[in-house]
């Protein structure tokens, strides 16, 4: 009953002023997911129905948006110091499956394995016969218990040395930013398939309700109509 009282008394403001003091103390950018761990964390209660449900960065943005902007896709999202950096170019944005590989606890007595073409490493107690496998070693694993304002940067360090003690190119495990080109061949595909859909819908349309169990479609039909190859 105190926590649910707790969280009905804590006002939007309260969260703001606590997130401009947390901010205030980064250097860099910290996930969105992070900044509310950190916010529960300090206020002694979770910050969700006080922000009414809405995304944290919305609120922040309505009071901060001269200071702060917000980038990145997902899981990592960021918040930082509007104008101080570009995300793209000075942080890379890894694929949350690698980048778990090094915040996710260990268990003991496991060791973490990269395996060939995947993402995702596997904890296992016996080292695995597959060849070309690149372990995780724990002092690269984040401990558990580190501060939410310093984890992005602590995984990204763990990411940087264990990449260089292996000699591994990261850049197999950075999400892609699509080109303008990319983005512009997407649309039309969207408007492609959009089209196919309104199509596809008439057609359904067409046919009374109590008819319709009368009739079927093949999949090639289906498949012209989306657009699919």
């Amino acid at each position: 009953m105190t926590t649910t009282n707790e969280t009905k008394s804590l006002t939007s403001d309260q969260i703001l002023d606590c997130a401009a003091e947390i901010l205030a103390e980064l250097e860099q950018p910290i996930r969105l997911s992070m900044l509310g761990q950190e916010l529960n964390k300090r206020l002694g209660t979770s910050i969700r129905q006080a922000l009414g449900h809405r995304p944290l960065a919305d609120v922040i943005l309505e009071r901060f948006a001269d200071q702060y902007e917000v980038q990145g896709f997902g899981p990592h999202k960021e918040i930082g110091r509007k104008g101080t950096w570009q995300y793209s170019q000075k942080y890379p944005h890894y694929v949350s499956s690698f980048w778990e590989n090094f915040e996710r606890p260990l268990e003991a007595e496991h060791r973490r394995w990269l395996l060939p073409n995947q993402t995702r490493a596997v904890d296992t107690a016996v080292e695995p016969t597959v060849e070309g496998k690149l372990e995780i070693e724990s002092h690269f694993i984040l401990d558990p218990t580190t501060d939410q304002t310093q984890r992005g940067k602590l995984v990204r360090h763990s990411i940087s040395t264990w990449a260089k003690a292996h000699d591994v190119d990261l850049s197999a495990y950075e999400m892609k930013t699509k080109t303008d080109g990319e983005q512009k061949d997407r649309s039309v595909v969207d408007s492609l398939d959009a089209a196919g859909v309104r199509a596809l819908k008439v057609l359904v349309e067409a046919v009374p309700p109590g008819e319709r169990s009368r009739y079927t479609l093949s999949l090639d039909l289906i498949s012209r109509l989306l657009n699919f190859s």
